[in-house]
């Protein structure tokens, strides 16, 4: 005879192994990942790292209408500090700004491109003007 309840038994512990065996995989730290949920059915990817004075950047591309959205971000500690932010894809500058921090320490950047073929290579440059503090990261999208 067939057995009901063994079968959800089954299924369900082979549920739980694969759940656990994909939340094992943890990304090395400024090593490109996708974020946990993406919102609107695009794909996004994420990169991130620390600055040589101790502030963490993040760059993160999302895919969107044949467009590409790349936006940067710095977290530092001073508020009010001047940061000159650059995004560059290949050796084409997408979006540069020049701006303060906000009273939390973040400056952001974003830019948006046409999403061509193959993969894209981003690279975003923050420095403080205040500090001389520099960041740098890369995207591939």
């Amino acid at each position: 005879m067939f057995d009901v309840g063994s079968t959800r038994t089954a299924f369900g512990a082979a549920a739980m192994v694969a759940v656990l065996a994909g939340s094992l995989s943890v990304p090395a730290a400024g090593q490109p990942r996708p974020l946990p949920r993406p919102t609107g059915g695009s794909d996004a990817i994420v990169s991130y790292g620390v600055c040589d004075a101790g502030s963490t950047w993040a760059l993160t591309g999302r895919s969107r209408f044949l467009r590409v959205v790349v936006v940067a971000r710095v977290d530092g500690d001073a508020r009010r500090q001047r940061w000159v932010l650059r995004i560059k894809r290949d050796a084409t500058t997408v979006a540069r700004v020049s701006r303060k921090s906000n009273r939390k320490g973040v400056v952001k950047v974003k830019g948006k491109v046409r999403n061509y073929p193959g993969p894209d290579s981003f690279t975003f440059i923050a420095r403080n003007r205040t500090t001389a503090e520099r960041c740098q990261g890369t995207l591939t999208f």
